[in-house]
């Protein structure tokens, strides 16, 4: 039988050395929350630039949305759909360019639920927002 004062401290030496051998995942090196809701994606996270991106994604309206981001027309990300109400979080490495980011359901970017930016050394900046009917739009601060 094995003497439990040594069991105890071998299992201890155990667990802390699985813990420092799994990876911790990155830290994002921005964030950006987005709010759909009906017909606007608004947006804020100017603290955000190139590099690691953390988008909050809000559904704040009262239809299922989803949220994509293009890059020169190729997806770099794209939700699920996203119930009324709900919200997830997608990270992404966005290098400096101009991106489209719209709402993925079937005529909600052509009724404006879509916005560019522009990731650079000066953060995130809104080049265009939605012109939906709804007066919603993009917007950073």
């Amino acid at each position: 039988m094995i003497d439990p004062h040594v069991r105890i401290p071998a299992l201890l030496l155990t667990i802390v050395g699985l813990a420092m051998a799994v990876p911790v995942a990155a830290q994002a090196a921005g964030s950006a929350n987005v709010n759909l809701s009906e017909w606007s994606l608004a947006i804020r996270g100017q603290d955000a630039g190139p590099g690691t991106i953390a988008f909050e994604v809000r559904n704040t309206g009262s239809y299922t949305h989803a949220f994509e981001i293009e890059h020169n027309g190729d997806e770099v990300v794209r939700t699920d759909n996203i119930s009324p109400g709900s919200s997830t979080r997608v990270t992404v490495d966005l290098a400096p360019g101009t991106y489209e980011l719209y709402c993925s359901i079937d005529g909600h970017r052509a009724s404006g639920m879509d916005a560019r930016i522009q990731v650079g050394t000066n953060g995130l900046q809104v080049m265009q927002g939605n012109s939906g009917s709804s007066g919603g739009g993009g917007y950073s601060c």
